[in-house]
């Protein structure tokens, strides 16, 4: 039994960073189904967020995060507490969404590029270009978005491994111990996926890049 299952190290616990959630734990592996609710709460946002970001398909994601929560449940009882929550969470995150892409590969590099924000799609639906009406400030904002998806897009020409280090890097600002934790890897496998990804991007946008200068 771990430390924080049994009542007999309430001091371990009351040490632990997770101490909250090893409570909830605790609830919910006596069979109390809001504590795990409480969980879902605090960590829905993260875990779409990597859906979103491997997949950019806000209905995928919101499938992907699901699944996530209901494998997370059934393996509650296999977190030792050794490693942060968020970081066995991500975990189980990142090995359902590659999961879930290598099931739809082929549909999956059809898709297009979608804004999570509802907001978002509608200013992406609307060309005011072909209204006459652009200012400086709406081609500025036009020529933005158009970079940030030509820049997801290339995101997703990389490798598995070298879009997971990308996404975990600069997009949830993690740092190379905890990424490395995340993929199961040294430190030095992710700083050797993140060089080769930065310079593939750099090769991909080429035209990105002189297009800012």
């Amino acid at each position: 039994m771990y430390f924080w299952l049994s009542q007999d190290h309430p001091a371990s616990e009351a040490n632990h960073p997770d101490a909250p959630i090893l409570a909830a734990i605790r609830e919910v592996l006596a069979g109390n189904l809001n504590a795990f609710d409480e969980i879902v709460y605090l960590y829905r946002e993260q875990v779409f967020g990597i859906a979103w970001n491997l997949t950019h398909d806000t209905e995928d994601a919101l499938d992907i995060t699901q699944e996530v929560f209901l494998r997370a449940y059934r393996a509650l009882r296999s977190y030792r507490g050794k490693a942060r929550f968020s970081t066995w969470l991500h975990r189980i995150a990142l090995n359902t969404t590659m999961d879930y892409l290598r099931r739809e590969s082929r549909q999956w590099r059809r898709r297009v590029t979608e804004p999570h924000d509802p907001q978002q799609a509608q200013d992406a639906a609307y060309n005011p270009l072909e209204q006459g009406q652009v200012g400086a400030e709406q081609a500025t904002g036009l020529r933005r978005k158009e970079r940030q998806r030509r820049v997801l897009e290339a995101i997703h020409q990389l490798s598995a491994r070298q879009k997971q280090v990308i996404l975990l890097r600069y997009y949830h600002d993690l740092t190379l111990p905890e990424i490395a934790k995340i993929m199961k890897c040294t430190e030095g496998a992710v700083k050797r996926h993140l060089f080769r990804a930065q310079i593939r991007l750099r090769l991909l946008l080429k035209d990105v890049e002189g297009d800012e200068a």
